[in-house]
């Protein structure tokens, strides 16, 4: 009877030991994908700073661009001011030599 009791005891501290092992191996899948999900979110949260970098430098870049068009707009503006105050300029003068013409034709219809 002490023989088949020893014989059960020993069943269940194998059995037991199973368990154990089964537990540490099972421990040990979920550590190595705990750590691939780490490595995922980690490579993931790289590429969204790659990203970030990319579209920040590409905002910089438009930012510069639209200042350069910003510039060259200003700079059409300014001289479409100065070719409409020559265009009015000459205008005045035209209108001036008009009225000298005028004056000067009035002048030899008179004589």
């Amino acid at each position: 009877e002490k023989e088949g009791k020893m014989k059960d005891l020993e069943s269940d501290l194998g059995s037991v030991r199973g368990n154990i092992e089964d537990k540490k191996q099972q421990e040990k899948v979920t550590e190595e994908k705990i750590a691939e999900y780490e490595k995922k979110i980690s490579d993931l949260s790289e590429e969204q700073k790659e990203n970030a970098a990319k579209h920040k430098s590409e905002i910089e870049a438009l930012g510069v661009e639209k200042a350069k068009e910003d510039k060259i707009a200003a700079n059409m503006v300014e001289k479409m001011k100065g070719l409409e105050e020559h265009a009015n300029a000459e205008s005045s003068r035209a209108d001036d030599l008009e009225a000298k013409l005028s004056i000067s034709q009035g002048e030899e219809s008179s004589e």
